[in-house]
């Protein structure tokens, strides 16, 4: 296809034209004042950084500023002589503590704080499940006299009906034991299903915490029926427990 008629023909200066073009050019630069701020934002690299401003369009720089860079541009035009900027080396000097927090700010203070404390709040549930297996051994592992009143009260329920109590916390099974002492149930306990867990005994009722997973549920479920209650800690399991021990008192099995 022809090329347009309307299309302008790409010139090319001569010497002498460049020349009139360039010395226009640097003329008005010399006389620019609109951005004298990206010379001044370059300018400042000077100084040191923490003597450095944000500087990102006109309104950078004040009128003072702009007065002073006319002034020495006026001035190395008129003399002509060329002048060399000597850039300070930098210096760390350290600041007292309180200094430097007082100039952080309260969102960078909250992410300092969270970065901190991100590993700490990790180890929690490792740190409370260390403990919980320290608890269930330091119980484990009673004095003598404690053993024989744990053997005598064994004998005392061995003819008792079996509740099974899953997934209990140490601490919540040692408040049920101790509050039940009056029932006539004899009590099994089992934690939640993982590594340390064992078959569940034979039981004719199982009290179920509500945190428990649904494969676990579903297999109680499954070997219990209908004598299985879920609840939500100590007080509803006491309530359940005495709820059997009155049918067990009544003669209901």
């Amino acid at each position: 296809m022809a090329a347009s008629k309307d299309r302008k023909t790409r010139v090319v200066w001569t010497n002498e034209e460049l020349t009139l073009v360039v010395q226009e050019a640097v003329r008005l630069s010399l006389k620019d004042e609109d951005f004298i701020w990206a010379f001044v934002s370059k300018g400042q690299k000077v100084l040191l950084q923490d003597r450095q401003r944000v500087i990102t369009g006109k309104n950078g720089i004040n009128p003072k500023t702009i007065g002073e860079f006319c002034h020495v541009r006026q001035e190395i035009l008129e003399t002509g002589v060329p002048f060399e900027v000597v850039i300070e080396k930098e210096v760390l000097v350290e600041r007292p503590r309180k200094d430097i927090l007082a100039s952080i700010t309260t969102e960078e203070l909250l992410g300092l704080f969270a970065s901190r404390l991100a590993p700490i709040i990790e180890l929690i549930p490792v740190l409370i499940e260390k403990a919980s297996e320290k608890l269930e051994t330091t119980r484990e592992v009673a004095s003598p006299s404690g053993r024989a009143e744990e053997r005598a009260l064994e004998e005392r329920t061995a003819r008792n009906p079996r509740v099974l109590l899953y997934g209990f916390l140490p601490q919540q099974e040692m408040d049920i034991r101790e509050k039940s002492k009056v029932f006539n149930l004899d009590l099994r306990f089992q934690k939640k299903e993982g590594r340390q867990s064992e078959p569940p005994p034979s039981c004719q009722w199982c009290v179920v915490i509500n945190k428990i997973s649904h494969p676990a549920w579903n297999k109680l479920k499954k070997n219990f029926g209908g004598r299985i209650r879920l609840v939500e800690g100590v007080t509803q399991a006491m309530q359940i427990l005495a709820d059997i021990n009155s049918q067990v008192c009544s003669g209901v099995r």
